[in-house]
């Protein structure tokens, strides 16, 4: 299993801490308040009934939003699920991974067999892989980068699309809505870029897993094929159109969540650290050896952060923005720690 953010009740019941007794800050979950009318639409679901294994009434909503045929929406149980089924529709021989990176995507092709070309980029902007797109089917990246935060290179990306159409770029856009980037949504690119996104990290959705995939209808039509029926449950079907419905709130989440960001990044340098700007609602800090200062947060000051080992940042260490008191606790645990 990937290592991923968030907290595991086997590894707090170890430590004889609960989920009430800890500061989160390795997952980037909205943490405000459900949308009332998310809330209604899950008062409201029926669970005798079976979910439908199309998700035709989400696929619709999504597709009219933006301005798309439902032949070219699929739905997933979250956008990792997503990823893996991909993979089985592609069928590539070789993928090309823009690192650092969420590395969901390198798990699900290691597990296909499929061999991985990998350019690592801390700043991101990855400005010579051109050459080594002869060599692969299916190049992957995130918008903002996870976990940098900085936004990709998207005019470069319609380029890159447009000069290479016998490669398909998986653009992951799980947290576009919570960036600066946010209009980019609804910007159109060529039919080889497939674009990965998530609703449950902007809604407070995230047990409930649903994302979805805005890709050529052959494609769309391919994933559909490759997975079993019912993976995304009645209940995530039946949240997509009260989410969407809910978009206009995201603005003044937003706004909230990147005054929190600000304070977090200035409070860091103030307090003699090195974070990163970032266009997101994480902060990306250098820590020293991460896994020991994230085991070290959790074991004495109940503090969770994302160790970026994972990512191939192993100094590095994700915090997510928080309101309230989350930043002075952060800094006054990192400044014994480290």
């Amino acid at each position: 299993m990937t290592e991923h953010g968030g907290t595991r009740p086997s590894e707090l019941a170890a430590l004889g801490l609960t989920e009430t007794e800890i500061l989160d800050l390795s997952v980037n979950v909205v943490p405000f308040e459900i949308d009332p009318g998310i809330k209604a639409a899950m008062t409201d679901w029926d669970p005798r009934s079976y979910p439908d294994p199309e998700c035709m009434n989400a696929r619709s909503v999504l597709a009219e939003r933006f301005g798309w045929s439902p032949s070219r929406v699929v739905l997933g149980n979250g956008a990792t699920e997503l990823l893996w089924t991909l993979f089985d529709a592609l069928e590539p021989r070789r993928a090309l991974v823009l690192e650092p990176t969420f590395a969901e995507f390198r798990a699900a092709a290691e597990a296909k067999g499929v061999p991985v070309l990998s350019v690592f980029d801390e700043a991101t902007v990855w400005p010579m892989v051109t050459e080594y797109f002869h060599e692969v089917d299916v190049v992957y990246l995130t918008h903002p980068n996870n976990p940098t935060g900085v936004l990709a290179p998207l005019d470069r990306l319609l380029l890159w699309a447009q000069d290479h159409p016998g490669v398909i770029f998986v653009l992951d856009e799980s947290f576009v809505s919570m960036s600066e980037a946010h209009e980019d949504l609804n910007r159109d690119f060529p039919e080889n870029v497939i674009r990965l996104r998530s609703l449950t990290k902007d809604f407070g959705l995230a047990g409930l897993r649903v994302g979805y995939a805005l890709a050529p209808a052959s494609i769309v039509a391919e994933m559909e094929k490759r997975r079993p029926p019912w993976t995304v449950n009645g209940l995530a079907q039946a949240v997509v159109p009260a989410a969407l419905a809910a978009e206009f709130r995201l603005e003044a989440v937003r706004k909230r969540l990147f005054q929190a960001r600000d304070e977090l990044f200035h409070a860091a340098q103030a307090s003699g650290f090195r974070p990163q700007p970032s266009s997101t609602i994480y902060v990306l800090f250098e820590v020293g050896e991460a896994t020991r200062i994230k085991t070290r947060l959790l074991t004495q000051h109940a503090i969770r952060v994302r160790d970026c080992t994972s990512f191939g940042l192993p100094r590095h260490i994700r915090v997510a923005a928080r309101e309230g008191d989350a930043t002075d606790r952060l800094l006054a645990a990192l400044k014994v720690e480290v």
